[in-house]
């Protein structure tokens, strides 16, 4: 199949620059972020392995998790992975870690063999 001329020039002189991406106040912001957990790239990151989450400059990250104190677990659409926390300004935090504890009634008495078993 041959192009169009028009096609065919567009193709020859790369693609379009992009338009600004949304920044806060504008309606795509919002649905970009769902107003949750998220963070703004201040530098650009490229991944050096498959775990890794590329990003460019301003792009808006979602925020999954803490993995340790110097990396988190995001999302930029269906693209997921780690990258380092120095490199974004955090606009929404994660929630703080939550610990729950459980207690349990029993209805039968236990008893708890330290180092032997409770057969011999």
């Amino acid at each position: 199949d041959s192009v169009s001329p028009q096609v065919s020039s567009l193709l020859q002189s790369g693609p379009p620059p992009l338009p600004p991406r949304p920044t806060p106040g504008h309606q795509l912001y919002s649905y970009m972020v769902q107003s949750g957990p998220h963070a703004t790239a201040l530098f650009e990151f490229e991944a050096e392995i498959d775990d890794e989450l590329d990003f460019k400059v301003g792009d808006i990250i979602k925020l999954e998790s803490d993995v340790s104190d110097e990396w988190y677990s995001g999302s930029i659409g269906l693209k997921h992975g780690i990258f380092p926390k120095n490199l974004v300004d955090v606009k929404i935090p994660l929630p703080p870690h939550r610990y729950y504890t459980t207690s349990v009634q029993s209805f039968y008495t236990f008893t708890v063999f330290s180092n032997r078993s409770p057969f011999s």
